[in-house]
């Protein structure tokens, strides 16, 4: 398992800061389990994604069987990228509303399986309903070819309750192909 861990001002005594000025730095980890889960904020059986993309961006996503994923569910879904615009931040995210409210000062942690037959990069996001959709997380990870399992712990500086959260992958970075399954966003409890 590949473990992110990310070092913020509270770590120092000191207020937080939104996670896209956190430092981060990523460790291979033993496969022991990052956190328990209290309870689960958003889990790959709460719907369908949403594939969101700006011209000239092209892609396809789709659900796949994939029997090289370890454990029982091998379940992904794929998001071809054959064209972006590099001048953008990203041109093709799949995208999930957060289906309850969360509160600010929350420990939460995403955690899925992840791989790019094509090497390619991905921003992990938990933002803003809507605009400005400022992030409160925001991670950038660079998939191998091999399924991995990643866990990246955040917390959650703005109140999500009068507007909904999303959880996002924003892919379009380059041309490629990205698989990810298991994605969890889960409450830390300790």
């Amino acid at each position: 398992m590949y473990r992110v861990f990310m070092t913020s001002a509270e770590d120092e005594g000191k207020d937080i800061r939104p996670a896209s000025k956190i430092v981060v730095t990523a460790q291979t980890a033993p496969q022991t389990p990052f956190q328990t889960a209290a309870k689960t904020v958003i889990d790959p059986d709460s719907g369908k994604w949403s594939l969101r993309s700006q011209s000239p961006a092209e892609a396809t996503i789709e659900e796949v069987l994939a029997p090289d994923l370890p454990g029982d569910n091998k379940h992904a879904v794929r998001l071809d990228v054959s064209q972006v615009d590099p001048e953008k931040f990203w041109a093709v995210q799949i995208l999930k509303p957060v289906p309850q409210p969360i509160s600010a000062k929350r420990d939460l942690f995403v955690r899925f399986w992840g791989r790019s037959p094509t090497k390619t990069s991905v921003w992990v996001v938990f933002e803003e309903g809507e605009a400005p959709r400022a992030p409160e997380l925001q991670k950038k990870i660079l998939l191998s070819p091999e399924w991995r399992q990643y866990e990246i712990p955040f917390r959650t500086v703005r109140d999500h309750t009068d507007i909904p959260a999303n959880f996002c992958i924003k892919a379009g970075i380059e041309p490629g192909v990205t698989e990810v399954a298991g994605i969890y966003v889960d409450e830390v409890t300790e």
